[in-house]
Order: C-alpha cells, then sequence, then structure tokens
C-alpha cells in the first residue's frame, strides 16, 4: 500500500535534494538565502517547507521537521513519498570539549538510542551516506 503522507500536502512539489532544519524560521531564512524565488509549499503543523530552483538552477526543497526523532521521521517518510531522494540534516548541535562556537561540522554517523531510530530499525550507530558526507 502506497504511503500517504500525513504532514504535506499530497501533491506538493518537493524536489529531490532537500534541506531539513528543525526549526520553521530557520527553513525561511535557508529559502531566502539558497532558493530564487522560494514558493512556500508546506505550512501544516506549523512545518514550513519551500521549494524552487537553487543557485544551480536545479530544485530544492527546504522543509522544516520540528524536534525530536519522531517528527523527524514522519517528514521525512512524507518527502520521501513524495519524490524526495537526499536528505540532509542542518542546524544546531550540542558541542563537546573544545569545538569553537560558528564550527562546521559534518557527521559521518550518529548514534541511534533514541525511541524513533529504534522502532525504525536502526542498529546503535548509523552511518551517513559516504557520497554526501565527503562531498
Amino acid at each position: 500500500m502506497p504511503h500517504s503522507p500525513q504532514i504535506l500536502k499530497p501533491h506538493a512539489a518537493v524536489a529531490e535534494r532537500v534541506l531539513l532544519p528543525g526549526d520553521p524560521g530557520r527553513a525561511l531564512r535557508l529559502a531566502t538565502q539558497l532558493i530564487d524565488g522560494p514558493r512556500m509549499l508546506n505550512h501544516h503543523r506549523g512545518l514550513w517547507g519551500y521549494s524552487g530552483p537553487a543557485a544551480d538552477g536545479e530544485p530544492l526543497t527546504i522543509q522544516s521537521t520540528g524536534l525530536g526523532g519522531p517528527s523527524a521521521a514522519a517528514v521525512i517518510s512524507d518527502l520521501v513519498a513524495l519524490g524526495a531522494c537526499r536528505v540532509i540534516r542542518v542546524g544546531t548541535a550540542a558541542g563537546v570539549g573544545e569545538t569553537p562556537l560558528g564550527a562546521l561540522i559534518v557527521a559521518d554517523a550518529a548514534l541511534a538510542g533514541d525511541g524513533a531510530s529504534r522502532a525504525l530499525g536502526a542498529t546503535e550507530r548509523a552511518a551517513a551516506d559516504v557520497e554526501l558526507s565527503d562531498a
């Protein structure tokens, strides 16, 4: 049985490339900086999303996920059902040790100790796609 989107509109124009900030305000800021003439594709449940052509002329979607794994899982499931292929989480993270403020960090794995990851079948460590994390 095909997935029926729960958060996004069933016919939303989702790009294959998607950036996922948690915060809807950050989604708007990213959209105005990265998309030429961004068009809002979602505002349901306060999860703002935008699509349009990026600087390279290719379509880009920026969709907020809200807080937590369950919310992100629901949004990502909808995005994939609507055609997303490459989904990258962007945003802030807590730092440990001597990480300077404003540092750019590209994670190549994540600990999957939360309930949503476990429910979706993740093992203890979830590795990132090498092509995406090395780009």
